[in-house]
């Protein structure tokens, strides 16, 4: 947590969304599992409107944190959008 505190940039927002319960997310039919979001693993860090992402045991790597949010955060500051 500490990588994410120290990394996240001030004015980044981030949302917890409840997928359901393990029946639920292991259905096809689940809406995360599905284009705009594509989430084949939880717990998931995906920068909105953006390509880079984190999955399961991803998350605990401290380098591939800083990357991510690195990543997110010069594109923002460098004006790209999506």
């Amino acid at each position: 947590m500490t990588a994410f505190r120290n990394n996240a940039p001030s004015d980044c927002v981030i949302l917890v969304v409840d997928v359901g319960n393990r029946e639920f997310w292991m259905s096809k039919d689940n809406d995360f599992r599905k284009a705009p979001y594509l989430v084949d693993g939880i717990p998931a860090l995906l920068h909105w409107k953006g390509v880079e992402r984190l999955d399961g045991d991803q998350l605990l790597k401290k380098n591939l944190l800083e990357l991510f949010f690195e990543e997110t955060d010069s594109r923002t500051s460098k004006g790209v959008t999506q």
